[in-house]
Formats: structure tokens, sequence, C-alpha cells
């Protein structure tokens, strides 16, 4: 695994700036005497710092690298990319061989020209999937999701868990409609009374204003799972007719009730 700091001269990751710095740390799990070596490239031709940081990850060949700093891995790897096409370079980073021209018309060249590798964020301005999880958490996030790493350390748990949703309707022989946008698949405009019924959220009950002695709480902690299993919740086992919901029949377990049986 390598981390990465990239450093500008304005301190902005645009493709119209320099490179001042790279820093890199190296951690080989299988090589103590690796674990933990650094190496900073602050040449005073940006061209240098590109061509050696290139040949460094080359020589390391790590399987993740992961980018510090406050914007994403992607957004690293295209600037980096930009800069390499700015003054004329062709390295590669990953582990095939790109043709530079050919990759440089995508929308996240740098994806494509690391491809062998898998990259993923660690934000400096607030905790990422990575940070807060660390490699053990997103592995287990893999093994729910059937996601790739480094989709798995950047999606938010609801598409986590839709991922699942959508692995186990395929198991079951359904079809799943492509999301495109271009189907124009928006909302349709819904009334007030429609929005009230279909969008009701808890009840809140005004608070009685002054001070109370001997007051009690009680708070379930993630009790949404228990509910979800004891009582088979799921999108197919309860429908709504004529805005009052019917129980379908429980014979068989609901999706989410099949999903919380492997979390």
């Amino acid at each position: 695994m390598l981390y990465v700091i990239v450093h500008t001269l304005s301190g902005k990751i645009t493709s119209d700036d320099s490179v001042m710095t790279i820093r890199v740390r190296y951690e080989d799990v299988y090589d103590s005497k690796q674990h933990g070596e650094e190496a900073l490239f602050n040449y005073k031709e940006e061209k240098s710092i590109l061509e050696e940081f290139c040949s460094y990850v080359q020589a390391k060949d790590p399987d993740i690298i992961v980018y510090v700093g406050d914007h994403y891995a992607s957004t690293i790897l295209d600037y980096l990319f930009a800069r390499a096409e700015k003054l004329g370079l062709d390295l590669q980073l990953g582990r095939e061989k790109n043709n530079n021209n050919n990759i440089k018309t995508l929308k996240h060249p740098g994806l494509q020209w690391i491809k062998g590798r898998l990259s993923i964020s660690s934000r400096n301005s607030h905790s990422s999937v990575f940070d807060n999880f660390g490699l053990t958490g997103l592995i287990e996030r893999c093994r729910f999701s059937f996601l790739p790493l480094d989709l798995a350390a950047k999606y938010g748990m609801n598409r986590i868990i839709d991922s699942r949703n959508c692995y186990e309707l395929i198991q079951k022989g359904f079809v799943i409609p492509e999301n495109n946008k271009a189907n124009n698949n928006h909302e349709h405009i819904r009334t007030i009374e429609e929005l009230v019924s279909r969008d009701k959220g808890g009840m809140i009950i005004s608070p009685q204003t002054g001070l109370h002695e001997n007051v009690v709480v009680l708070d379930y902690d993630s009790e949404y799972t228990n509910l979800i299993v004891n009582h088979n919740l799921s999108y197919e086992t309860v429908l709504s007719k004529k805005g009052e919901l019917v129980d379908k029949s429980q014979s068989e377990k609901g999706l989410l009730s099949i999903l919380w049986d492997y979390a």
C-alpha cells in the first residue's frame, strides 16, 4: 500500500498549477524492512518530480494507492495525468501500459491511467470510509456489497445496500433495469396531500417548557434491524392500498430480512 500527498504551488488542484512536491509512504505487510518507508520528490523541475514518482510506483508496485488530502483520489489522478500531458511526458502509473492519447479524452482519465491498481481517498477535512474503518472494514463492505474496494470506499451506505439488493434480486431471477439518466426517470409531481401521506415521519410532541425533575429517557439504539427481521418488513412484504398498509403473506422472507442475515 502506498500513501501519497501532492502539494502544488498555489495549494489548489487545477491543471494549470504545477506540482511542487509529492510525498509518499510505502507499507509492505510482508516485508518489515519496507514498512513505513518514506520518500520525497521535490526537484526543481516538475518534469523530474513526475518521472521519479512514476518510476517509484512502478518499482514498488503497490496494489492500493491512498491519496491523502482534501480531494478525492480521482481528482488527484486526473490532475497528475493532466500535468504529465502538458509537459509532454508519456508516463505510466498503472500495471497495464496505456495509450495516453486515447484515454485523455475520457471524463476521468486518471482512473484508466492507474489501471491494475486500486485508488482510495483519505480526507483531511472530514473522515473518509477508509479513515473510519481501515482496510479491514473496507474488505467487509466489499464482501457485503459485492463491490470492488475502490467503489466500496467511495459509496455511502445507501449505495452499498442497493448493490447488495441488486445481487440478491438477480439471484432470485429478477431483472434489474439500467439506471440511465437519459431515460428521464424523474419523480412525478405530487400534491401536498400525497406528500404528507407518503412521507410521514415520527410523531413529534411539543415539549412543556419549564424545569422538570425525575425525567426518564427511553431510547432504542439500532432497533430497526430487529424490527425488519422479526416482522419481515421489506419493500415487497408491505403493500399500500388506498393509503392503508396491507401485510403480504409472511411465508417467504422479504429481501431486507435476507440482507440482514448476512450483515
